[in-house]
């Protein structure tokens, strides 16, 4: 069987997942697996959890490695060509193509969003960045720099947000908010004091702190004021990472697609109607739309355009 299909993976910090795509980017297979950010669970561990989730969609394709390619890999902590190299180099321990593609999974989801094409992605998931290219295809990003020095916008950052309002409603500092009880029941709380050893003692996961954004969604559907007031700045200042990638590639003033992604802005109305509503006051020429296709199928494109380029006989053939 000729080589003619392309491995694509959005590799994240609490999940990884891979398809299988044909050269039109129909999807033919998809796995998942854990989380894939080798700066976490280290270069050995991210490697496996990529195979394992790209074994899982060949497996549901009916295919093998060797109908592969090319592959492209979109993956949280690949920010310098040193992660490139290192991360490369764990999966050629694996009989991969030779033809890969290793970046950022906001340039993954980038591609995906808008089909290859200029504009910018917002992705507000467990984390937050902003990623866009221009006609001259430059690129630029904004936040991305995780959940302690950033990542404002996020499923994290809503579900920290939550926890220091309550804990403000409790102090009698801020406003009284439904969030008090909802984090008290969720977290199955005898006191609120015991907060301190789940958070500091105990160290609760990151993941388990952005799950709360949920309840404070929640809340925010009842009409919660605190709540609400979380969930419409998120969306805000997930629109100052756009503008300001639109500044830096000098979108400002022409037309320009924004694409909105992550389950914060594609699952939560409070937070993509401040986002879009932000984003219509400040770039009006703006358009927002929902992804074309995910970050893993952006990835299988990329390395569909790698695998053009070092195969230009094949490019009528090719989506």
């Amino acid at each position: 069987m000729a080589k003619s299909y392309f491995l694509g993976v959005d590799g994240g910090a609490t999940k990884t997942r891979c398809v299988v795509c044909d050269k039109t980017l129909q999807v033919h297979g998809s796995g998942l697996a854990e989380g894939s950010n080798h700066h976490i669970i280290g270069l050995t561990n991210a490697a496996a959890n990529i195979m394992s989730a790209a074994t899982a969609a060949l497996q549901e394709a009916g295919l093998a490695l060797s109908d592969v390619a090319a592959a492209g890999f979109g993956m949280a902590g690949i920010d310098a060509p040193l992660d490139r190299e290192l991360l490369e180099g764990a999966l050629r321990a694996y009989e991969l193509p030779e033809c890969l593609v290793l970046t950022n999974d906001g340039i993954a989801a980038l591609s995906g969003a808008t089909g290859g094409e200029p504009g910018v992605v917002a992705i507000a998931g467990t984390g937050a960045i902003a990623v866009g290219m221009n006609d001259a295809g430059e690129t630029a990003r904004a936040g991305g720099w995780g959940y302690i020095l950033g990542d404002e916008g996020s499923a994290y950052d809503i579900g920290r947000r939550g926890m220091i309002a309550a804990l403000w409603a409790y102090d009698g500092r801020g406003p009284q908010t439904a969030l008090l009880d909802r984090l008290m029941e969720t977290l199955h709380l005898q006191t609120i004091r015991d907060l301190i050893e789940l958070i500091y003692e105990k160290g609760m996961p990151h993941h388990e702190i952005a799950a709360f954004a949920q309840i404070v969604a929640r809340a925010g559907r009842e009409g919660d004021a605190v709540a609400r007031r979380i969930l419409r700045e998120a969306g805000e200042v997930v629109a100052v990472s756009v503008l300001a990638v639109m500044e830096r590639l000098q979108m400002k003033g022409k037309p320009v697609t924004v694409a909105a992604a992550g389950s914060v802005l594609l699952n939560d109305a409070l937070v993509r109607e401040a986002f879009v509503a932000a984003l219509q006051r400040h770039a009006p020429t703006a358009h927002v739309i929902v992804p074309r296709y995910d970050a893993a199928v952006g990835a299988a494109l990329l390395a569909i355009r790698a695998w053009q380029k070092q195969n230009p006989g094949e490019l009528g053939r090719i989506t």
